[in-house]
Formats: C-alpha cells, structure tokens, sequence
C-alpha cells in the first residue's frame, strides 16, 4: 500500500507528462498541416516530372535507379531483420523420431 508521502511525487509525475504530452500533440498537429501541404507538394512534382517528356528525362531515370536502390537494400535489410535469408531453419533443423 502506498502511503500519501510517496504516491504525492507519483502524482506530480503524471501530470507532468500529461502537461508535456498534450504540448507536443498541439506542437505536431500544428507542424502536421504544413507537412502534409509539403509532402503533397513534392509528390505533386514528382508525378509531374516522371509525365511530362523533356529534358529533364535522363535525370529523372537517373533518380529513379538510385530511389529503386535504396529500396532493394532497405527490403533486403528488414528481410534480414525478421530472418529470412537465414538457412538455419531449414538445414539445420533435426528431425526427432
């Protein structure tokens, strides 16, 4: 059982976190719509980019090679992560009669 003294810091350490918890909320849904305005933006641009023929097209394969890089390499990172890949399961495993 608690006594008063000790449940007195417990209850200034809620509302503490309560305080700072709803602040960064205020803080990320004000910083939110300017972010989905930006991401909206970029992708704006980019879809653009990729439609319309120009110039610009061979830059554009260019980024897109990189982009498609970065991606196998992510997948293949999480894929490692959660053990696919590994061959211990399936080579390793004995079989107990």
């Amino acid at each position: 059982m608690l006594s008063q003294a000790s449940a007195f810091p417990i209850h200034i350490f809620f509302r503490v976190n309560l305080v700072s918890w709803s602040s960064s909320r205020t803080m990320a849904d004000g910083l939110g719509g300017w972010l989905l305005l930006l991401n909206t933006l970029i992708a704006t641009l980019g879809i653009l980019l990729v439609t319309i023929e120009g110039p610009h097209e061979k830059h554009v394969e260019e980024v897109s090679r990189y982009v498609r890089f970065g991606l196998w390499w992510i997948v293949l990172g999480v894929a490692s992560s959660i053990g696919l890949g590994s061959s211990y399961g399936a080579v390793n495993r004995k079989i107990i009669i």
